[in-house]
């Protein structure tokens, strides 16, 4: 017999403007249904760093990430559970998890449901998911994003994803994701300790404007928190977290649908008994903890190289297939490079790296 599988959902409808929604390939495949969800394809990222007057372009021959409808997702997903026999309960915010005759009490409304097991996915809420025994090591950005469409806006090239990396925004980042009929997603996440997010979002937009021929706003501003980190512990006595509330991201872009889609199904064998699911999330927590490290070694290096004098520079790396998920194995084909330190001593430089892993089918999509 088939487990019984309640989802509690605090809100009253499901969805609701998110992400910017960029996942790779392979991420897009462990999706439900992502035929139906996709946007937009992408063979390019485009990376500036102001303070250094640096652009870092990463191409490949074909799309390797995509841009996904953050709200048909929701409501996709909504579809699948109702197809598997899963009970959703929408505006049913839980209060707590407690224990009780050998079982996990979940508290809803006035009363407490009795359940074998318990997978949090409530977003960033450390102090809910600390007394549940899950730990993480979270750094909140806020976020703050508006779509826009472009007229005449000749230097936005289809297919790239445009990023701004930078110190000035206390170590935070924007973005500038052309889609389809000139319609423009814009977006900024800062540290606490940066600009304000709206100042910047309000800032990149002016440059939006003096560089294109018409933009129409099609969107308030909207957003909220967008993670850093790594997770600790994702399991903890018939309670696992998934997601932003474990901290479950790619520090570079703040991105969760990776890990997501990755943790989940391991989270779900192990629910089923499978304790060989546990090695698999450790190797997962291992990577995000790397990347985490990575992105904080981009912003130092930053810092170096401003304070070195080095300006002015154009990296051009191409590459098979560009991994959009794992950071580590492509920052290794730069520093391994020879090439890769003319940007030294050369203004423009010009690279073609192999595929950072072993994993190329995706490569001949």
């Amino acid at each position: 017999m088939a487990p019984e599988v309640h989802l509690y959902e605090a809100r009253g409808a499901i969805g609701r403007p998110r992400c910017a929604g960029l996942v790779s390939l392979p991420t897009a495949s462990r999706l439900p249904r992502s035929p139906e969800l996709t946007l937009d394809l992408y063979r390019a990222i485009e990376v500036h760093v102001p303070e250094l007057r640096l652009r870092l372009r990463l191409s490949s021959d074909r799309p390797s990430f995509l841009r996904l409808d953050r709200l048909k997702l929701e409501e996709l997903l909504a579809e699948e559970l109702a197809r598997l026999g899963v009970r959703l309960l929408l505006g049913s915010p839980v209060r707590g998890v407690s224990r009780g005759g050998g079982r996990l009490l979940l508290h809803v409304g006035g009363g407490a449901e009795p359940y074998d097991f318990v997978v949090v996915a409530t977003g960033y809420s450390p102090r809910f998911t600390g007394s549940l025994g899950l730990t993480s090591s979270p750094q909140t950005l806020p976020g703050v994003q508006l779509e826009v469409e472009v007229g005449g806006g000749r230097w936005l090239e289809e297919g790239t994803a445009y990023a701004v990396v930078s110190n000035y925004l206390g170590g935070g980042f924007a973005w500038v994701v052309p889609g389809s009929y000139g319609r423009v997603l814009l977006g900024c996440a800062t540290s606490p300790g940066g600009p304000p997010a709206l100042s910047c979002l309000r800032a990149l937009l002016r440059v939006v404007e003096r560089n294109s021929a018409s933009v129409r706003v099609l969107s308030k501003p909207y957003g909220g928190v967008v993670l850093r980190g790594y997770p600790g512990r994702v399991v903890a006595g018939g309670v696992a977290g998934v997601g932003d509330s474990v901290a479950m991201v790619k520090s570079l872009s703040g991105g969760g649908l990776y890990a997501i889609s990755v943790a989940s199904k391991l989270i779900a064998d192990y629910a089923n008994g499978d304790a060989k699911a546990l090695g698999a999330l450790e190797a997962l927590k291992r990577e995000l903890a790397l990347q985490y490290r990575l992105a904080r070694y981009v912003y130092r290096l930053v810092r170096v190289l401003e304070a070195a004098g080095l300006r002015g520079r154009t990296v051009d790396v191409r590459l098979r297939c560009l991994d959009y998920d794992h950071h580590l194995g492509l920052l290794a084909q730069l520093l391994g490079n020879a090439r890769s330190y003319l940007a030294l001593v050369r203004g423009r430089v010009e690279l073609e790296l192999k595929y950072p892993t072993e994993d190329t089918r995706w490569c001949r999509v």
